[in-house]
């Protein structure tokens, strides 16, 4: 899928930061052995010998790590990848001799390198690794490229397949299943316990290892900017839908699906589709070959949810890093948790045992979070009324409690689904029957994510195309709206 949103670095914010295990920027005084980690859970950094920062040569920031070539490393604790998916990425100027880069060692190895000329068994000027054999590909990056700037380097693992990917190209792939989550970390030079020392001369800047995340799965372009310190759930470019002045495209999709679908979420890059649907007991997940192109919709996994409801799914919002999803459970008064343990792949979902009774919606129809997991939505046509929730350990749902709630009841008579903008700051409504003529309804908090202060601002959209939607989804820029109605045709709006 190449570069996910805004997953792969620069540009405010990583939906994937929370799997982000070491993020070392490099930046700080020059001289300074000071190196932090910037990762969400930050680890110990040692550094050894006469690794330091050096602000005269960098790619990004105010600085980078120098490595001379004789002493110098930095050793980090296991647990940075494990046995699933996982980016290992960074931009390295190196110099001209047989340098590691990176060392992982526990009851399995992974080593990185570079090699500028003929040693045995490995390939010449290039990027190498070595885990049950030598890998690599000769003359794919120049000792002139090598040195003469930073390269960005990542090593990938996605579904049992690791990739080295030189400046966004893949130069060679090979299987690999092996556990390293007792693997600690040296970068700079092989580990302590090997017996020899190939020390790294030259510079690495801005290391990333992402745990779970295979970031790229085929050529892309590098990052253009620093890896980001931070998360957020959709693309810093999101501009509030027009909701009253909305067209139709004339694209549509048949999902050919026998009725009553209740939740629509997509994955941020749009390649993936997720709905529920009352009527059954699975969540079905479709692909999109082209990004937000709903023609090019493919069913590629079905989920059940059977074992803990017979009937009555409903709204489905999916954790902002896609590994966890929310499904409301209308009969029994519940909002249930699952988990994912490869983000987005429905395959590898699980029940997480975790539910939550909807004190004050006695039928919930639609779940929604704050993005960073403090606070919970839910809706229904028991009292017409948006209740919120507030959570003290942000996701966990046996934290909440209800603070709020908001009435609809001027809009509509059987609220199905909500959604808010990335700030909190507007909420949209869709209903099965309504009071006032209207196909989806907008509202305003005057503060950000506080539900006791929203107010309809009479702006709503309303055409003959729609036969009463149910639910709604946006484009993560917001020019895009999606709306299935009782027909189970998705159709695309510009707003």
């Amino acid at each position: 899928m190449g570069t996910a949103g805004v997953s792969a670095g620069g540009g405010g914010g990583d939906v994937d930061f929370a799997d982000v295990s070491l993020l070392l920027h490099g930046d700080g005084t020059s001289g300074s052995t000071t190196i932090t980690d910037s990762s969400s859970s930050p680890k110990t950094v040692t550094v050894n010998g006469n690794a330091q920062i050096d602000t005269a040569v960098k790619k990004f920031g105010t600085g980078s790590i120098e490595f001379d070539g004789t002493n110098s490393n930095l050793t980090l604790p296991s647990g940075l990848i494990g046995s699933g998916d996982f980016t290992i990425e960074y931009f390295v100027q190196g110099g001209g001799s047989q340098a590691y880069h990176f060392d992982f060692q526990g009851t399995n190895r992974l080593s990185i390198w570079y090699t500028p000329a003929t040693v045995t068994s490995a390939k010449e000027y290039s990027i190498n690794a070595y885990d049950t054999a030598y890998r690599g590909q000769a003359n794919s990056l120049p000792l002139a490229t090598y040195t003469g700037g930073f390269n960005h380097i990542a090593v990938v693992r996605s579904s049992g397949n690791i990739k080295i990917y030189t400046n966004g190209t893949s130069i060679v792939s090979w299987s690999n299943s092996l556990d390293y989550s007792n693997a600690t970390l040296t970068i700079g030079n092989v580990q302590a316990s090997r017996g020899f020392d190939n020390w790294m001369d030259g510079f690495i800047d801005d290391i990333r290892i992402t745990k779970g995340v295979a970031r790229y799965t085929s050529n892309f372009t590098p990052p253009t900017e620093s890896f980001p310190d931070s998360g957020t759930p959709l693309a810093p470019s999101w501009t509030d839908p027009d909701i009253a002045n909305a067209s139709y495209d004339s694209v549509n999709f048949d999902l050919n699906i026998a009725g009553n679908l209740r939740g629509m979420v997509f994955k941020p890059d749009g390649t993936k589709l997720f709905l529920s649907q009352d009527t059954t007991t699975s969540i079905k997940e479709y692909t999109m070959s082209t990004a937000w192109d709903i023609s090019t919709l493919s069913n590629t996994s079905n989920f059940s949810v059977s074992s803990e409801l017979s009937s009555g799914q409903q709204g489905i919002f999916f954790k902002p890093d896609g590994y966890a999803f929310y499904l409301a459970d209308a009969n029994g008064s519940r909002i249930l948790e699952y988990s994912l343990s490869t983000a987005w792949d429905l395959s590898t979902a699980s029940y997480s045992s975790s539910a939550f009774t909807t004190t004050g919606e006695y039928n919930p129809r639609s779940v929604h979070f704050k993005d960073d997991g403090t606070r919970m939505y839910v809706i229904g046509p028991g009292t017409d009324r948006v209740i919120q929730y507030n959570l003290s350990t942000a996701w966990d749902m046996t934290t909440a409690s209800s603070q709020a709630n908001f009435s609809v009841a001027s809009q509509t008579t059987f609220p199905a689904q909500i959604s808010f903008n990335p700030t909190g700051t507007k909420m949209y409504l869709t209903m099965y029957s309504v009071v006032i003529t209207g196909d989806i309804f907008e509202y305003d908090l005057s503060t950000a994510w506080d539900i006791s202060s929203a107010s309809y601002n009479s702006v709503s959209y309303n055409d003959s195309v729609l036969t009463g939607p149910w639910i709604h989804a946006f484009k993560s820029d917001g020019s895009k709206a999606y709306f299935i109605d009782d027909t189970d045709i998705i159709y695309q709006y510009t707003t």
